[in-house]
């Protein structure tokens, strides 16, 4: 999506290494082949495992390699300083926004690296992102985007967990409950936007898999474990709970299934049952206080 966007902006020349073609851009048979030349590369890919194979491939004196992919901030920073061996730059971008905003150019993006580095590439970055934050060296973008995706899955995981416990406690309506929380103080993405369209619908189809955010949450819990005294700390407790989730659902689940799972675990369910609808053709009777009949 990351290429996409930069495509649809008419950045050129522009060439892509990837599965499917992309409007706009030249698609290349090989690696080698698309790094050929480039002064800038960008990886969007599934772990650093991948960006660590990727980029010490193509390294070479004067490429910057911008990793967009959610990675490990303790790995990014070892990449960074193994390419600057090379003489090849790295700045890693990790984006927020979904596969909606990276569709339409809004995500939010979080930035690592070296500031010469970071203002080379920043023209490009915010060709397909709303918000631009440059937040420290190499791998402060990946450590903000797991403490990101971390507290994304734990408001998910809180919200669920107080309507489920209203629904079985006070047969309070998802819906309605959620109607009073958004419109007071506890409320959030995922009690405004998450929740409605994706859990109490049954959709489950927001676009991110729950095996990823199981990897960005293991990486939010080692950023806490490795830097904080954590005694009954919420972070590792995500954690563990998408790991049971994926345990259970499987890695290509939707990420909003975790909610599912919780529900499982709970013997309930948040989806209600759809409201009754008036017949178009049925007539309503009021009786007023004198007894009369208005129809």
């Amino acid at each position: 999506r990351v290429a996409a966007a930069l495509a649809a902006r008419g950045l050129e020349p522009l060439r892509v290494f990837r599965r499917k073609s992309i409007d706009g851009a030249v698609t290349t048979p090989t690696l080698s082949a698309c790094a050929d030349g480039a002064d800038v590369m960008f990886m969007c890919l599934p772990t650093s495992t991948e960006s660590e194979e990727t980029a010490m491939a193509i390294a070479r004196p004067g490429l910057i390699v911008v990793d967009a992919t959610s990675g490990d901030p303790t790995r990014s920073a070892a990449l960074a300083a193994a390419l600057e061996s090379k003489g090849t730059a790295y700045v890693d971008v990790a984006v927020s926004g979904g596969p909606g905003g990276a569709a339409a150019g809004t995500v939010s993006a979080m930035v690592g690296g070296r500031a010469d580095d970071v203002a080379r590439v920043r023209p490009l970055v915010q060709s397909f992102c709303g918000s631009f934050a440059h937040l420290g060296a190499a791998g402060a973008g990946h450590a903000v985007k797991a403490v990101n995706n971390t507290l994304n899955t734990l408001h998910l995981c809180a919200a669920a967990e107080g309507l489920l416990a209203l629904k079985k406690g006070f047969g309070v309506d998802p819906r309605e409950a959620l109607r009073a929380i958004n419109a007071g103080s506890g409320r959030s993405l995922q009690t405004e936007e998450r929740l409605p369209k994706e859990v109490l619908t049954g959709r489950f189809g927001y676009g991110f898999r729950l095996g990823l955010m199981k990897k960005d949450t293991g990486i939010g819990a080692a950023l806490l474990d490795a830097n904080l005294a954590h005694d009954g700390a919420l972070l590792p407790r995500v954690s563990e709970t998408v790991a049971k989730a994926v345990d259970a659902l499987g890695f290509d689940a939707d990420y909003s299934e975790v909610v599912r799972f919780l529900e499982n675990e709970n013997g309930a369910t948040l989806r209600s049952p759809p409201r009754a609808e008036l017949h178009p053709d049925a007539k309503l009777l009021v009786c007023d206080m004198a007894g009369a009949t208005v129809q």
